[in-house]
This record gives C-alpha cells, sequence and structure tokens, in this order.
C-alpha cells in the first residue's frame, strides 16, 4: 500500500506494507509506550508486538535511481526489525516514525543506495550509538579493524557504496560469563561477529536485541532458520554456541 501524501512528501520513493500493523494500530503502541518510564521497557514492549511476525528479507533497490524507501511492517528481516523498534521507542505517532526511520536509515536522510546505512557499525558513525564491547569486555574484548564493503579476494561488494575503514570490539562468545551478561541491558544491540576470511568485508552477520526478562538473558532477533523463520526469543547462551562473539552497540 502507498499513502499518497507521504510518498509524495518523499518524492513518491515510500511504499507501506503493514500487514497486521496499521497506522492506527501503530499509534496505539505509540502511545501505551509513552506511558512507559525507560528506553528499556519501551524496546521490550514494542519489540514483543513484533513477536512471530513472519521473516521477511526487505528489497530496497539494488541502484542509486531505483532505491525506495520501503516501510514492510508485514515481515521484516534482522536489520529492518531493530530499524523499526528503534524509530518507534523514540516517536509520538506514526508520521514521526516513518521520518525518523528514512533519517535512520539513510545518512541525512537522504534516499539513495550509497548514502543507506548498510553496515551495522555505520550506526556508531551516523545514528550515535555507541560501542560497549570494550566497557563492558574488558580486557575479553578484542579490538579488530576492517574495510567494510571491501573484499581481499573480490574488491568491491557493494557497489557505489564507500569503503569503510572501521575499528570496532568483538567479545568472544566462550568469553561471555556471568558477569559480562550482567552489564547487558534490555535493548542492547548486539551482532554476530563476521570471522571468516569470505566476510572480511562485513562487521557482523545478524543482529537482534538483548532482552532481560524472569531473570533470563534472551536474544530477540527476526530468524531466518526454517525451523523458526520469525520474529523470536531465544537464550543468549543457547545462541552464542552458533557465533563466534558478539559486536554490542548502546
Amino acid at each position: 500500500m502507498i499513502y499518497p501524501v507521504l510518498a509524495q512528501e518523499l518524492n513518491d520513493k515510500t511504499i507501506f506494507k503493514l500487514g497486521s500493523f496499521s497506522e492506527s494500530r501503530i499509534n496505539k503502541i505509540l502511545k501505551d509506550a509513552s506511558k512507559l518510564e525507560s528506553r528499556e521497557e519501551k524496546i521490550r514492549f514494542i519489540s514483543s508486538k513484533f513477536l512471530n511476525v513472519p521473516y521477511k528479507p526487505i528489497k530496497l533497490g539494488f541502484k542509486t535511481d531505483e532505491e525506495f524507501f520501503v516501510v514492510q511492517l508485514e515481515g521484516v528481516d534482522c536489520m529492518t526489525l531493530v530499524e523499526y523498534v528503534e524509530c518507534m521507542a523514540s516517536s509520538k505517532n506514526f508520521q514521526e516514525f516513518v521520518d525518523k526511520l528514512r533519517r535512520f536509515r539513510y545518512q541525512n536522510g537522504i534516499i539513495k543506495y550509497e548514502t543507506r546505512n548498510h553496515f551495522f557499525t555505520d550506526w556508531l558513525e551516523f545514528n550515535g550509538y555507541k560501542d560497549i564491547g570494550k566497557e563492558i569486555g574488558g580486557d575479553k574484548a578484542i579490538l579488530v579493524r576492517k574495510s567494510l564493503n571491501f573484499s581481499r579476494k573480490k574488491g568491491i561488494i557493494l557497489k557505489d557504496v564507500p569503503v569503510r575503514s572501521r575499528s570496532f570490539y568483538y567479545i568472544p562468545s566462550d568469553k561471555i560469563d556471568d558477569k559480562i551478561k550482567a552489564k547487558l541491558k534490555t535493548g542492547d544491540i548486539v551482532g554476530a561477529y563476521a570471522y571468516k576470511p569470505e566476510q572480511d568485508w562485513l562487521d557482523v552477520t545478524h543482529i537482534g536485541f538483548i532482552i532481560k526478562k524472569d531473570g533470563e538473558v534472551y536474544f530477540r532477533n527476526a530468524s531466518s532458520l526454517k525451523k523458526y523463520n520469525k520474529v523470536i526469543d531465544i537464550p543468549l547462551d543457547k545462541y552464542l554456541k552458533r557465533v563466534k562473539g558478539l559486536v554490542i552497540l548502546r
């Protein structure tokens, strides 16, 4: 569904696919979230509304002149789930959410392929997030430097997207003990560190939220695994068995 007024404001580049959501339902969710005091509570509440939403990769376009601003709530992938929840958590209504999403997904809000935040750690540079790996991991955190979007074997991966030299920390999965988990907060965003040689152009391979409830720590994410294929909560300890380590933003 295309909303003509919003689409016109955004140069006819906006496409809405809301699924079971609607503008009125989102407004109700945001109204209820506004009554919560902390960001942690808001993230927990809003992200819970996405549980069981199907996993569905988003297609935004593959060339600069074909890029569209897509608000796809009928199905989400790991990146868009986090984008939607983060922007809803700081919005009062549907239209504010849409505007914040545009500015969150695109540098300076400019809807172009080359200005999209393609990488998780782009949020450090363009969206004001902080890498807390060293802060909570101490000497267990490992500093890595990568040339994002550049593969030593294949060269530039995403055409027209700048190569960004970036340093960040990850904490190895086998080093994440109870002390480190105690320092995590609901709403922290974690990414699975991309460690394989063929992933040298990536920072992470998957992202989601830390959710603490009932004395346990969970990883809330849009899972593409066939046995799930939807937004789920998985115990963090269980997820850590599948990944090399975590990159953690707050």
